[in-house]
């Protein structure tokens, strides 16, 4: 049995937790709380010294670091459940390469509009620095639809973008920003294996769509 040392709320948990049910693999969940100070305690660390999450433990084998853990799923347990990288070498490359884009480029992209928009008091909030992260993002974001086949990013991309764990409605939603600077976030929940649902801090639901739009 696998087991999976998560926060809540974490994007990069949520990318290996969407990886173990796309692959139908039996996990066993231990939530560790940031606020408490989970990560840095010495039976964590001896796990993970970077005190970080996700990390799971397969057997006798701790592995962190989300992107190595889903490709290690997709390696370990070949044959089951969804296939997340292709087999085509130049593919499986590609694949590589743009989630290294999402998270370098795509991600701080984001993140920049939503630290302005969320983490500064509205009578604080700077305008011309909102605009130009926005024009920011949504360039970013026109770059990366390029790449759009079908209804995700590339084949199973959506389980390892991390913050962008969207799709083209995410991406259409980033993108319509208006001038209003006033954002929504809405959820869908997602019901997993084992009839649980992912949630955040909170009893806010999570889910593979995370919905973003302005008022």
């Amino acid at each position: 049995m696998i087991t999976l040392y998560y926060g809540s709320g974490s994007p990069y948990a949520w990318r290996v937790q969407l990886a173990l049910e796309a692959k139908g693999l039996p996990y066993d969940r231990k939530v560790l709380s940031f606020a408490a100070g989970d990560t840095k305690k010495p039976e964590f660390v001896a796990l993970n010294p970077r005190h970080r999450v996700p990390t799971i433990v397969d057997g006798g084998f701790t592995l962190y670091e989300s992107n190595a853990i889903v490709e290690y799923l997709d390696e370990s347990y070949k044959g089951r459940g969804t296939t997340l990288f292709p087999g085509d070498a130049k593919k499986r490359a590609t694949v590589r390469r743009l989630i290294s884009e999402v998270d370098g480029y795509t991600t701080e992209a984001v993140d920049n509009v939503v630290k302005l928009l969320l983490y500064v008091k509205p009578e604080e909030r700077d305008a011309a620095k909102i605009d130009e992260a926005r024009a920011a993002m949504a360039e970013e974001l026109a770059f990366m639809a390029k790449y759009i086949e079908g209804e995700y990013l590339v084949r199973a991309e959506f389980l390892t973008t991390g913050t962008s764990v969207t799709g083209v409605q995410f991406a259409r939603a980033l993108t319509a920003t208006t001038n209003n600077h006033h954002v929504q976030i809405s959820w869908e929940v997602v019901t997993l294996n084992d009839g649980s649902t992912v949630q955040t801090s909170g009893a806010t639901p999570t889910s593979l769509r995370l919905v973003i739009s302005t008022q």
